[in-house]
């Protein structure tokens, strides 16, 4: 396929794809899809259910990295095609001193701040310039091969996005929010939703639809579940551990949805060792890998959000999910749900993943979503996952290119950081119980 180069009205900058799809002004604009319609309604050259040879999807999220801060070094270790920003970039501090992206040190850096007002600040209306100022040098720090050789060999090997973005400009919960439900119902803060008379989820579309699924979390409460009490409530028996996940997998029992999250150390949320979260995600894909499921499998690894980390790709614009407007106080920053978040990363593992592909389509976190309900003919949620359009060129469903799963390399944690991870761990988590933030 030829080069496209295009004005592009989400990011307002002149981008060069090869696999960009087109967007007309007048549908960003207008945002004509509303929930209840099907992906054919939205995009009727999208492959339809029966379209799709996968029986299994599954969704592994990890926390708060942004795909520049671990991707960065990726057109140096093999895929020279992937978006990652230029050399010498840099913010200034609030001394006015440039600090330039810097191989990361340990794998256990702070934590950097990623809540609404903070990531509007690092965002800074597109110039992406306010990452220092808004939290500290780390921000501006990157790891390349030699930290995260796996990831680095996932990216290699199966299809990675490097226009993927977070859901909203903030933290963990609303994002979540949006992978599940389409919306953070007005939410901003890592807080659950107010009870509703009628919980709304994937988890609800799937049940509805009679598809089986399961929330396989490495510890209680998981996110999930505290997001959707009532479902917690009535449909217990489908909230299991990641032990339960590697039996069925091994048996080859996966459900038709699988969603898989990591907890305490494994989770990768700064300052905890992202070798040891590496370890945790390389065991659930060596898993399904082996499984007899494999072969008709989809498993999309991504991020929930950026962890207040540089990335240089603006955030796009994006369509409001409903009427609820940001709950807001009067220190916050004005803003509505119209943008994406920072970039984040995406793999897809599947034996019908492009081979050492790079999709350069923007999505968001309601994209895999929209995927979920393509494979099952189920309605969109709300707008949002309306206009999303599902990764499908990160697949051929022709010509699969991993009947016979790929030989990776371990996973491994470097014993010279294991004591100096923990106790950084345990004063973060100190601090954390401490100021409640």
């Amino acid at each position: 396929m030829p080069n496209i180069y295009k004005f592009s009205i989400i990011t307002g900058v002149t981008l060069l794809c090869t696999a960009c799809v087109p967007i007309p002004k007048a549908y960003i604009e207008s945002c004509p899809y509303q929930a209840g319609q099907s992906v054919v309604e939205t995009y009727p050259d999208m492959l339809r259910s029966i379209d799709i040879p996968i029986d299994h999807i599954i969704v592994l999220m990890q926390e708060n990295r942004s795909f520049d801060h671990y991707f960065q070094k990726l057109p140096e270790y093999g895929q020279p095609d992937a978006d990652v920003a230029p050399a010498n970039t840099y913010n200034l501090d609030n001394d006015g001193k440039k600090v330039f992206l810097t191989r990361a040190s340990t794998p256990c850096l702070g934590d950097e701040p990623h809540y609404w007002n903070k990531v509007n600040e690092q965002i800074a209306d597109g110039a992406m310039s306010g990452f220092v100022t808004a939290g500290g040098a780390g921000a501006m720090t990157y790891y390349d091969e030699l930290w995260i050789p796996y990831y680095y060999a996932l990216a290699n090997t199966f299809a990675i996005a490097d226009h993927y973005h977070a859901s909203v400009p903030s933290s963990t919960w609303p994002n979540r929010m949006y992978m599940i439900a389409g919306t953070s119902f007005g939410h901003i803060l890592n807080d659950p939703p107010p009870p509703h008379a009628e919980e709304r989820s994937i988890f609800h579309q799937l049940e509805q639809a009679g598809v089986s699924w399961a929330v396989f979390s490495a510890a209680e409460p998981s996110f999930e579940e505290q997001i959707l009490p009532g479902l917690r409530f009535e449909k217990g028996d489908h909230f299991l551990t990641t032990d339960d996940f590697l039996k069925a997998a091994k048996e080859g029992k996966l459900p038709s949805f699988s969603w898989v999250t990591s907890a305490g150390r494994h989770n990768e949320h700064p300052p905890k060792n992202i070798q040891a979260g590496q370890k945790f995600v390389a065991q659930i894909i060596d898993a399904v890998m082996k499984s007899p499921n494999w072969q008709r499998t989809a498993l999309f690894f991504t991020y929930d959000e950026h962890g207040g980390f540089y990335d240089h790709v603006p955030p796009p614009k994006a369509c409001p999910p409903d009427d609820i407007k940001p709950i807001l106080e009067s220190r916050d920053i004005p803003g509505k749900f119209d943008r994406l978040g920072v970039r984040v990363p995406m793999i897809v593992i599947s034996p019908y993943a492009k081979k050492h592909y790079v999709s350069h389509t923007v999505y968001d976190h309601t994209s895999i979503l929209r995927f979920v309900q393509a494979r099952f003919n189920l309605p969109a949620l709300t707008a949002r996952d309306a206009h999303a359009r599902p990764p499908i060129d990160m697949f051929d469903f022709e010509h699969p290119s991993f009947t016979n799963p790929p030989v990776l390399p371990e996973a491994v944690e470097d014993p010279r950081f294991l004591n100096e991870c923990e106790d950084t761990a345990r004063t973060h988590y100190s601090d954390e119980v401490a100021t409640g933030k």
